[in-house]
């Protein structure tokens, strides 16, 4: 289980469940869309921030 509290934990599903993908073109929109399909996902979608999707985002690319 995880949340968006642990950035890594959290960039690191999504780079094994969309490794293919570059995360660049993806707006907040679409990573918070991607959070709800996420296996393990354990938390509330209303505190899913702009502020956290922006931080996971960032992680998602420098982790490319």
């Amino acid at each position: 289980m995880f949340t968006l509290l642990n950035i890594l934990d959290f960039t690191l599903v999504l780079l094994g469940k969309y490794f293919q993908q570059d995360p660049t073109p993806f707006n907040l929109t679409h990573l918070d869309r991607k959070n709800a399909w996420l296996d393990g996902f354990d938390d509330d979608p209303i505190h899913c921030s702009g502020r956290k999707l922006d931080a996971v985002q960032q992680c998602w690319i420098s982790e490319m």
